[in-house]
């Protein structure tokens, strides 16, 4: 793992760099600059903890070793980029404590509240940007999956990317092969969207293809911060750690609930398409309505909601997914106990039966309006905001489309967003930034497609002006001036893009 971190901090040394400059001016508020003296405080604490566990071998469970074995690793790969990036810029800036804050910062949105609960107000605003919009879609005939992931993000650090993938022959208790690509940023371990595609190889020679998304909760539980400590593992570090260690589904879930950090917590969605490919396999002249039985009883599709250990919900939604025939995660609780959890009662905005996205899914998806892979990209990139009053769902916002243009609020001099006070808002530099695609035929090559840049209404048929970033008074390094300045499909497939690292050497 550190040669695979070494090679990617030498290469990507300047990428790093863009990448660095514009999140650490994204996540500092109000002076607080990023990172601040609480965060290294507690990045310090953990560190401590995660040596303590990782030495402590002689009264740990198998798979509590595996566990520590994994986050060694994961330590290895960030002293690696660490030491590439330095050897590259001929520099001693970039240390392992400096990386480690880079890629916690999302889970930073939520330790504020732990730092500082006096801030945590900005933090449960039901204006507050979400993260993310994930669709899993059957076809008419029942004989595919689509599968798609919409980044939201502020959009000053959310156009350095990176295509990644962890091609790796590491002794894990599940896997001993390891292919996992993600959409991701330059410096961090995991994708952070999050979008994964694994196949791993188990230790009887079997192979996992496995289809992961995620989208992210807004907390509105006052009392969560009291659950924080620096005896856990950040929600970044493992998401991709689940993914090495996962074989099965079920694997996945086992490793990203133990040591729970309480941050940055999120909706995962994990598709099957062995056990598809499978049930298919089981029924090759099956008519639709007998394939549909079969398939609505073969365990395919997944849902792990994160929360306390009492609420924290992981189960098997495949007849939901065909009942429905779409399967949403939206930013928002779909369990009533993790609905409750996070206090999402307290205001029905953030319910997910009430949001705006469920309600255009169900009149287009949930009504079987997508006939082909070409109609469902379509969709995923879609904002109808200037169709109000004829589609009522997105009530005229362009905040509430699949793919969110916060920077339309204001559009040909009209206003279009308001508070839930009916107040006008002018809108901030942040929507999707991306869309991520693939089906049954993909997935067994491989591969998905990657859209980069804001929505212009949909793929081709947009007329939403581009992003301007001089309207927000800065220009993110390492990205153009004016984006999209080409919005289109780039096939992606599985190539040793890092280098093939044996055990964790």
């Amino acid at each position: 793992m550190y040669l695979a971190g070494y090679a990617e901090g030498f290469v990507t040394c300047a990428e790093i760099d863009d990448y660095l400059d514009n999140a650490y001016a994204e996540a500092t508020y109000q002076g607080h600059l990023f990172p601040t003296p609480e965060l290294r405080l507690y990045v310090r604490k953990q560190l401590e903890y995660f040596q303590k566990n990782i030495e402590n071998k002689n009264s740990q469970t198998p798979f509590e070793a595996n566990y520590w074995k994994s986050v060694s690793m994961a330590l290895k790969w960030l002293q690696g980029v660490s030491d590439g990036y330095n050897q590259a810029t001929n520099s001693n800036y970039m240390n392992l404590e400096e990386l480690y804050y880079l890629n916690s910062i999302l889970d930073y949105g939520t330790l504020v509240e732990y730092f500082d609960p006096q801030e945590a107000g900005r933090f449960r605003d039901a204006e507050q940007p979400t993260h993310c919009t994930g669709i899993v879609y059957p076809t008419e005939d029942y004989k595919d999956l689509f599968f798609s992931h919409v980044t939201w993000s502020g959009f000053r650090a959310g156009f350095n990317r990176i295509l990644k993938t962890f091609n790796l022959k590491l002794n894990l208790s599940t896997t001993k092969q390891q292919q996992v690509q993600s959409s991701s940023y330059p410096g961090l371990f995991a994708s952070q969207d999050d979008f994964y595609i694994i196949k791993n190889m188990k230790h009887d020679g079997s192979m996992s293809n496995i289809a992961v998304l995620e989208s992210t909760f807004v907390n509105q539980n006052e009392t969560l911060n009291t659950l924080i400590t620096e005896s856990s593992v950040l929600s970044w570090m493992r998401s991709l750690l689940s993914c090495l260690n996962t074989g099965e589904v079920s694997d996945f879930a086992s490793f990203y609930t133990y040591n729970n950090s309480f941050t940055y917590n999120n909706h995962y969605v994990l598709l099957d398409y062995k056990q598809f490919q499978k049930a298919l396999s089981e029924c090759p002249s099956c008519d639709s309505p007998t394939l549909l039985q079969h398939l609505r009883s073969t365990p395919l599709l997944f849902s792990l909601e994160m929360a306390d250990l009492a609420s924290i919900q992981f189960k098997d939604v495949t007849t939901t997914l065909y009942d429905q025939n779409f399967y949403a995660s939206l930013n928002a609780p779909i369990s009533p106990s993790v609905h409750h959890f996070y206090n999402y009662s307290s205001d029905s905005k953030l319910s997910y039966n009430k949001t705006s996205r469920l309600c255009t899914i169900k009149r287009t998806l949930g009504q079987k309006s997508v006939k082909t892979f070409d109609e469902f990209k379509q969709f995923m990139r879609s904002n109808q905001f200037l169709s109000y009053p004829s589609n009522t769902c997105q009530y005229g916002d362009p905040r509430e489309g699949i793919a969110a243009r916060y920077d339309l609020c204001i559009f040909s001099n009209t206003y279009f967003c308001f508070d839930q006070h009916k107040n006008k808002i002018m809108g901030a530099d942040f929507g999707a930034t991306d869309a991520k695609y693939t089906n049954l035929d993909m997935m067994n090559k491989g591969s998905y497609q990657f859209v980069y840049g804001p929505t212009l209404g949909s793929e081709t048929k947009g007329n939403f002006p581009r992003v301007m970033f001089a309207k927000f008074g800065y220009q993110p390094k390492g990205v153009p001036h004016l984006l999209p300045m080409e919005t289109r499909d780039v096939f992606y497939t599985i190539t040793n893009l890092d280098c093939c690292i044996k055990d964790e050497q």
